[in-house]
């Protein structure tokens, strides 16, 4: 990656997700991601907008117990996004050789190297969020460094509230904007808890995890907020 490249990436939310968006923001890139469970349509819609230089895919993403295959998706964002100068496969869910033209994940952890960051402007692009796409085509909004370091130091620092050590748990996909919003817990000294899957396999999962991982802060959205009520969910942090 280099300054200037666009970096879309197909992700859950996951290691993956944190360390190629850091690593976006280092070299002066601009980073977009679209949540694996979006389809073909939806996740071109979004991504050839900006004429993505660099595409970071998954091979799949767990759903109610289920491992769910999206080789055939990347397949034809490789196709169809014709810009696309390096893919970058991560082995997640499934064990099968790389695909061909392929770098894999692994080989971008080996590089040892010294770390540097590129100085840019204040408002130079950081990343891209989407619309929702219920009135049209899904939107790009470009949010830039200066400004969202910002937003994300007052988010976290004086609405969540966080501090140095503490933990942040936010039930989210890459595809929304909370997920972003998540990373400003770094800029705090706290650190963040990543769930992939569903909310609710089994039974009280989110509160299990919040609970083992001691999380001083949770967001659930509102969809969720009825899963105390699921049979056999004790949001104390065990199920029965």
């Amino acid at each position: 990656m280099r300054p200037g490249d666009r970096v879309c990436a197909y992700l859950p939310n996951t290691e993956h997700a944190v360390i190629a968006c850091l690593a976006t923001a280092a070299v002066g890139a601009v980073w977009a991601c679209c949540s694996p469970d979006f389809g073909a349509d939806g996740t071109i819609g979004r991504l050839a907008q900006l004429e993505p230089t660099v595409l970071i895919a998954t091979d799949g993403y767990h759903w109610n117990g289920k491992e769910i295959d999206r080789g055939d998706v990347v397949a034809q964002l490789r196709e169809k996004l014709p810009t696309l100068r390096r893919f970058v496969h991560v082995p997640y869910v499934f064990d099968r050789r790389h695909p061909d033209g392929s770098t894999p994940w692994a080989d971008l952890l080996a590089q040892d190297e010294p770390l540097v960051f590129e100085q840019v402007e204040f408002s130079h692009p950081l990343w891209v969020l989407f619309t929702s796409g219920t009135t049209g085509l899904p939107k790009g909004l470009v949010h830039g460094h200066g400004g969202i370091t910002l937003e994300g130091l007052k988010w976290s620092g004086l609405y969540a509230g966080l501090r140095a050590g503490e933990r942040l748990f936010a039930f989210t996909g890459t595809g929304w904007a909370l997920w972003n919003m998540q990373l400003g817990a770094l800029t705090q000294g706290a650190s963040v808890v990543l769930y992939e899957g569903s909310p609710g396999h089994p039974a009280g999962a989110v509160w299990e995890v919040a609970a083992r991982t001691r999380a001083d802060v949770m967001l659930l959205g509102a969809p969720w907020s009825p899963l105390p009520r699921t049979p056999g969910c004790r949001p104390g942090g065990s199920t029965t």
